[in-house]
């Protein structure tokens, strides 16, 4: 224990920068949950995970919405889907567990999709 306390007091360990890293590194590949778990993997606690989340999605909120648009657009593609409101209930499962399986909330994803199709 004391060896690890001096790694990180010279800086060369850290439990924040590790997070933001993941965060980083997971971002429009998996949710929030997901990044979540394998932090809670490494032995990060759920409140510095919190904290750091907020804050890197508060510098990055730009490149979120562009890589949750990159999703939309990944997931449009390999599903062959035109429109959100007329898609068959077996895409829409597939849809729903490719979202679920990288941790994003699949139903408020697909409502989310919804809504900004049916603004336009």
């Amino acid at each position: 224990m004391e060896a690890i306390a001096q790694i990180q007091d010279r800086g060369y360990q850290s439990d924040t920068r590790l997070v933001a890293n993941s965060i980083a590194s997971a971002t429009g590949k998996y949710g929030k949950s997901a990044i979540k778990r394998k932090c809670l993997q490494k032995g990060i606690t759920s409140d510095l995970f919190e904290q750091v989340w907020e804050e890197e999605i508060a510098e990055n909120l730009d490149s979120e919405a562009a890589k949750l648009a990159e999703l939309k657009a990944k997931v449009m593609r390999k599903y062959k889907i035109d429109t959100w409101g007329k898609v068959d209930p077996k895409t829409k499962g597939k849809v729903l567990n490719y979202l679920q399986y990288r941790g994003f909330n699949g139903f408020e994803m697909w409502r989310q999709w919804q809504t900004e199709e049916d603004d336009e």
